[in-house]
């Protein structure tokens, strides 16, 4: 299969094309064209089923010369464009153009999508938002998504993969902040968190694995995945428990906690909930 069969139920156009595609409609000055745009509009409308975000992303080679993509799913009940803004790691994104797709009624298959619909590598993190006819963000649609991140399986022909769920941006500033179970780190097993930052200017957040606490600084528009540290305690069974506080007034965030095998790839992914 090429790369034109995989993304057949979706169309890529550039910032050029979406007024092609909008023939007959007038774009509005508050069509979001950057993902400074896209972001801040999309921010604080919760709860809202217009706009999900994709934490973690990338096309990326890890241990062991494991090759890493992601296939991404979106799905809108009806045609519905939707703009895609790349949060790429460790960067400002605030001017990064979007990337639109028209998906619908069917669900869109991207596969290796941000290799070869977004054309980037790297790790990154998406936030897809559906966008009316006029190129404004369509406060009436519903649209889901769902990542799977995968690596050829060691010694055969399959593979090994984690899921990624959508989620949305949420306030870390509460007393209780934000928790991710079921990790673990052990001698078989390394634990990344990631961080993603819709604001526009640096935030840090506080983590904590038992008593060991942890500060992570994360640029606007980006995200930043860092590897989780040893707790003083260990468990037997090398599970731990990971809980993350905004030290940024209460700034709002999305996250996650990973867990993969050294050996063969596999691994789980936890998102972080209030």
């Amino acid at each position: 299969m090429d790369s034109h069969t995989r993304t057949s139920s979706s169309t890529r156009v550039g910032l050029l094309g979406l007024a092609a595609l909008a023939a007959g409609s007038v774009l509005s000055a508050q069509a979001p064209a950057t993902v400074r745009d896209l972001v801040s509009e999309v921010l604080h409308k919760r709860p809202a089923a217009n706009y999900f975000v994709i934490p973690v992303a990338g096309h990326v080679v890890g241990v062991n010369g494991n090759e890493f993509r992601t296939d991404v799913t979106i799905s809108a009940a009806a045609p519905t464009r939707v703009a895609v803004a790349w949060m790429a790691q460790n960067a400002d994104n605030s001017s990064r153009p979007l990337s639109f797709f028209d998906v619908g009624p069917r669900p869109a298959f991207l596969e290796d999508m941000v290799e070869i619909s977004l054309h980037e590598t790297g790790l990154g993190a998406l936030v897809v938002a559906a966008v009316a006819p006029d190129g404004t963000v369509d406060t009436a649609a519903r649209i889901t998504g769902f990542a799977r991140i995968w690596t050829a399986a060691s010694g055969c022909s399959g593979t090994s993969s984690l899921a990624v769920r959508s989620g949305r941006f949420g306030n870390g500033g509460s007393a209780y902040g934000f928790s991710a179970y079921g990790i673990r780190l052990d001698e078989g097993h390394r634990a990344n968190l990631g961080i993603v930052n819709p604001n526009p200017v640096p935030i840090v957040v506080q983590g904590f694995v038992s008593s060991p606490q942890f500060a992570i600084s994360v640029p606007p528009f980006s995200m930043r995945q860092v590897p989780i540290p040893a707790p003083a305690d260990t468990s037997a069974d090398g599970t731990i428990d990971v809980s993350f506080v905004s030290a940024s007034g209460g700034a709002f965030f999305a996250g996650y906690a990973v867990s993969v095998d050294q050996v063969s790839g596999d691994g789980w992914l936890v998102s972080l909930s209030e």
